[in-house]
């Protein structure tokens, strides 16, 4: 059953999405971003790496007193929204900055999820889950293909671990963890035949049975499993079974486990809005938290619902991320979502609100999201469903804040500590424009690397050290004044000391037409014609810039890329194109960029296509983007009044 989209609270500032869930939850999403979120973001392109296109994020805030740690994501479709994912799924670390610092995509089908760090033998390894999510509207948001797995991998990014469910159940994205005993418990689900019709189903429906299973990592054996449907009634469900066969119902929904010092689980079920204490060894319930059967009384704005990520915190309080979203047809009330710690009093059954993190502007969450406590004492928050990231001080004052493209989501957004020692060699590629070389250097997953320096020579077997630059991003583009015959890169540790050496290669020379002379020509585009590359590319001024001056380089350079001269620039013929409005200009880098009318020329990192227009519009680095006509003025678009459709196909957990 997919129920119809109930309009929630539309809050201040620009809409940017409405969104409905299957099964028995209607729905939606009015999302209000920061300033800036309007902008465009692509997907990074690399010269050393061109198969990872991670989605790049923008950092909105970033304040003095953040935790030190790198930014874990796992950057997926989210189905709630129409318009294609931008960049590839995966497992994706970012620096502060945003840059990149390893990247694994998932393959094709298929996603990452559950991304973090964790302890194996004593030694820090990579963990997540991998597989294929079923979407809506047959079975409910976000459920594993048959197939999925939990990985664990080395600091070395060498698969140590593939983990499985057992007893006919699959692997649920949700959670893993694993013990100082060598196990790891995650949680796992299967589909189960019964008459559903006590709780306004079908007498032949189906729904979806949760259980927490615990493996043994060196024999694979089950040791421990507890099912959900043998402890907790279906009438604990906050969400109505639909009434005609072949949808499957999801009562339960684990999407968090943790684990005390004790033994005793933490365990949240989204769609029963409960939180349960379990013994590890008996199986018993020893306490629940909200929902219909609550053992606590909840004080003065202590309720919650939808929620995820619940975690045991120091002496009685606990944490979680409280979605408290959307309206239900029955009228339930929503707020914003909240970063929320509870303390819990077992004399008087008591819980109450310690402190609560909400963004600003307040965000509807429809699904995921976590809340992390990090080791200072500050707040880390990934919003789920909304594309969004962020760290407060225990206070609550906002220190850091980024966001991904519209189009994607992460299930969880953690800071951790992460050193990676990859077994693969430096990566390089070297690009040759006239007498200029630029080498350009990367390493995935290398986190130890400060400076590349530069080896060249007429021979591999003759190498000379040309030059030394601080590694900046994910890849370092090195600018020579060199025309030697090859070229190799040595990745440079914090005191000078070699970590790594890349293969020996030749310069990449640009093709004898392409070195006698650079042709600018128009594409037909929605927006009309505008000024592109003899190969389509649409091309684009920044507002920011001066006339004949560019103030984008470093990283603005690397997602708006100059359009740089080769030989004499010419308008292509029949173009419309004014070849007396042409001309160059010299780049602080010394090469040569290609201006129209005064304004420097670029193309955008996401354009893959020919009349491509992702930059079009965009709010990036400190100014908009737009297209070039003929005349040199810049086409902007129009601005639409339209309402989003709700779209019930909505993904989720």
């Amino acid at each position: 059953m997919i129920v119809a989209c109930v309009l929630p609270r539309l809050g201040w500032g620009r809409l940017v999405r409405l969104a409905g869930l299957a099964c028995g939850v209607a729905l939606g999403l009015l999302a209000v971003l920061p300033g800036g979120a309007d902008a465009d973001l692509g997907a990074w392109r690399f010269q050393t790496a061109p198969r990872l296109q991670p989605p790049q994020v923008q950092v909105l805030t970033s304040r003095k007193g953040t935790a030190s740690g790198l930014v874990f994501l796992d950057p997926f479709k989210d189905f709630a929204v129409t318009t294609p994912q931008v960049g590839q799924s995966g497992a994706l670390i970012l620096d502060n900055a945003g840059d990149p610092v390893w990247f694994r995509p998932a393959p094709s089908g298929q996603d990452i999820v559950d991304f973090q760090t964790q302890t194996y033998q004593g030694r820090p390894v990579l963990t997540w889950w991998q597989g294929g999510l079923i979407v809506p509207p047959a079975t409910p948001a976000g459920v594993p293909e048959p197939g999925a797995a939990f990985y664990v991998y080395s600091q070395h990014y060498r698969q140590l671990k593939k983990i499985t469910a057992q007893n006919g159940f699959i692997a649920d994205p949700h959670e893993l963890i694993l013990t100082r005993q060598g196990t790891a418990i995650f949680p796992a689900v299967k589909d189960v035949s019964a008459d559903l019709s006590a709780y306004g189903g079908s007498a032949t429906g189906e729904y979806e049975d949760n259980a927490i299973q615990e493996v043994d990592l060196r024999t694979g054996r089950l040791v421990f499993q507890w099912d959900m449907a043998s402890h907790i009634p279906l009438s604990q469900a906050e969400v109505t079974a639909p009434p005609v066969p072949g949808v499957v119902w999801d009562p339960y929904h684990i999407n968090s486990i943790d684990l005390d010092s004790s033994g005793h689980l933490l365990v949240s079920a989204r769609d029963t809005w409960g939180l349960y204490e379990i013994s590890h060894a008996t199986g018993t319930v020893i306490w629940q938290l909200g929902g219909k059967n609550s053992t606590f009384t909840l004080g003065p704005g202590a309720d919650f619902s939808w929620q995820h990520d619940a975690r045991f915190l120091t002496g009685d309080e606990i944490s979680m991320f409280d979605d408290s979203c959307c309206n239900l047809p029955a009228g339930k009330p929503t707020r914003f979502a909240r970063g929320l710690v509870l303390r819990l009093d077992v004399s008087t059954h008591t819980a109450s609100v310690v402190r609560s993190y909400t963004h600003d502007p307040g965000l509807d969450v429809p699904t995921q999201g976590d809340m992390q406590t990090l080791p200072n004492g500050n707040v880390f928050i990934g919003w789920g469903q909304q594309p969004l990231y962020s760290e407060y001080t225990p206070a609550g004052r906002l220190l850091y804040d980024a966001r991904l493209p519209d189009a994607d989501e992460s299930y969880r957004t953690l800071r951790l500590p992460w050193v990676g020692k990859p077994l693969t060699r430096p990566s390089i590629a070297v690009r040759r424009a006239g007498a200029r070389t630029t080498v350009y250097a990367s390493w995935n997953g290398a986190t130890q690397v400060a400076a590349w320096e530069v080896l060249a020579g007429p021979g591999r077997h003759a190498l000379a050290r040309v030059r030394v630059l601080a590694r900046h991003g994910f890849e370092t583009a090195i600018h020579l004044k060199s025309r030697r015959g090859v070229f190799a890169v040595e990745a440079l540790g914090a005191r000078g000391r070699v970590l790594g050496t890349s293969a020996v290669v030749k310069a990449t020379a640009p093709t004898a037409s392409a070195a006698s002379a650079t042709s600018i020509g128009t594409h037909k585009t929605k927006l009309g014609a505008v000024l592109a590359t003899s190969s389509g590319h649409v091309l684009y001024l920044f507002a920011k810039d001066a006339k004949n001056r560019s103030v984008c380089s470093g990283a603005c350079a690397s997602v708006w890329k100059p359009v740089i001269a080769h030989g004499r620039v010419s308008a292509a013929p029949k173009s419309g194109v004014v070849e007396k409005l042409l001309g160059t200009i010299r780049r602080s880098d010394g090469t040569t960029q290609v201006v129209y009318d005064g304004h420097p020329l670029y193309t955008n990192v996401a354009d893959t296509a020919a009349g491509d227009m992702h930059g079009e519009g965009a709010n990036e680095f400190g100014g908009r983007w737009y297209a070039v006509n003929a005349k040199g003025a810049s086409v902007k678009p129009k601005k639409s009044g339209g309402v989003p459709v709700c779209n019930p196909l909505c993904g989720g957990y």
